[in-house]
């Protein structure tokens, strides 16, 4: 491996990866996992890709569902999935707070 300045050994990625989850609130971890849920996903299965309790997990994604971010697709088993249609409405919302010259540039 190369070494940096210092002599060290930089960290894998699996370690940065590792010490950026630690360092994530549960809030952040659920929600990049329920940003990348394109078809009804369970609840354990989210928790699980988040690192937290089912509970906690449930509790954040009824919450991102209320706010338009997710659907619930079923419930008993609660189903959720990403809704396309908020994130399309905040990429309008951000274009339009641009100047017309970013835009023409991209």
């Amino acid at each position: 491996m190369n070494r940096d300045e210092s002599g060290r050994e930089p960290p894998s990625v699996a370690t940065e990866w590792t010490e950026q989850r630690t360092t994530e609130s549960t809030k952040d971890r659920v929600y990049a996992v329920a940003i990348q849920l394109y078809e009804p996903t369970r609840v354990a299965t989210v928790a699980e890709d988040a690192d937290v309790s089912k509970e906690t997990a449930r509790e954040y994604l009824k919450w991102f569902a209320e706010i338009g971010m997710i659907t619930q697709d079923g419930e008993s088993p609660d189903l959720f999935s990403r809704n396309e249609s908020y994130f399309e409405w905040r990429r309008i919302q951000r274009l339009r707070g641009q100047p017309i010259e970013e835009l023409e540039r991209t």
